[in-house]
């Protein structure tokens, strides 16, 4: 599902042509990284029972005569309880797809952020009577790549210019009091393929400037990027957010041509409302199209 770059400038030449260079070309320091105390932030969001985002979204359909993107369809995010998982306070978050005629189908999966830092460490499949089926697993405080939108899912505070990787060993779930929890029938850990000698992801957070509802909105951007143990990029995924929503505005993630995990998603509305729309983000064939960080 997500990915980004940023254009960095360099100078070759003399002490003192950098110094006069410095001065002549102020615009030259946006570029440059900011220092720490001056980079923006945005702290986790504050949810409470019964938030609800209505997000709209669309993926490559792969599996048809003739690829092609499918018609896109609602689905509905709310916040059912804030229960205690392990000795975590936590969001338990279902997921309620619709049908085109806005009927809602039967919800199919519940998630479950951190409060602290709205971290998503368990995910659970249900069944046709409500019943857990299969359920996933991670230690809390960790930016999380399983798939497409909300398989990507950052940690916060966003911090400008900030990068975060897996700390702790992915395959394994440890408890607020430090005891690892030995994994039961049906239960498997979240994380995809990000053990020693493959692949892991990594968090990156920059902050752009959107003409969004006819006014210059500050967005911070999310990019999860699947590397290599190489470094090399394998998949990206981007997220879109604004302080005052709480919730992504848009999401999207490319992975490869004729891939069903190319899809992109933005906010339609909430239950707080939405004073403006955000727009689709921009795609090119079957490539989610927007400008990407360094």
């Amino acid at each position: 599902m997500l990915r980004m770059m940023n254009r960095r400038l360099a100078c070759l030449t003399s002490t003192g042509g950098l110094v006069l260079l410095g001065l002549m070309c102020g615009w030259l320091f946006t570029h440059q990284k900011a220092p720490a105390e001056n980079r923006r932030s945005l702290a986790a969001p504050t949810w409470k029972v019964g938030d609800w985002w209505d997000m709209e979204e669309s993926c490559v359909a792969v599996l048809t005569p003739v690829i092609h993107w499918e018609e896109p369809y609602r689905l509905r995010y709310k916040v059912e309880a804030i229960v205690n998982i392990e000795g975590y306070e936590a969001y338990k978050m279902s997921l309620t797809f619709y049908s085109p005629s806005g009927r809602p189908k039967r919800t199919r999966n519940c998630f479950y952020l951190h409060a602290k830092d709205l971290s998503m460490f368990q995910h659970e499949s249900l069944g046709n009577a409500g019943e857990v089926v299969l359920q996933d697993m991670q230690t809390p405080g960790q930016p999380l790549w399983t798939g497409r939108f909300p398989g990507c899912w950052p940690v916060f505070p966003l911090i400008e210019e900030q990068r975060k990787e897996v700390a702790l060993p992915p395959f394994e779930f440890r408890r607020a009091d430090g005891s690892v929890k030995p994994l039961g029938e049906g239960q498997i850990f979240l994380q995809m393929e990000c053990e020693p000698g493959k692949s892991f992801p990594r968090q990156e957070v920059s902050v752009e400037t959107m003409d969004w509802g006819g006014q210059q909105r500050h967005v911070f951007r999310v990019m999860f990027r699947q590397l290599r143990t190489d470094r090399k990029t394998r998949r990206q995924a981007d997220q879109r957010w604004l302080a005052d929503i709480g919730f992504p505005a848009q999401a999207w993630m490319n992975d490869g041509q004729g891939s069903p995990n190319t899809s992109w998603t933005r906010l339609v509305d909430t239950s707080q409302g939405l004073s403006f729309e955000i727009p689709r983000p921009r795609v090119e064939g079957f490539v989610v199209v927007e400008s990407a960080l360094e």
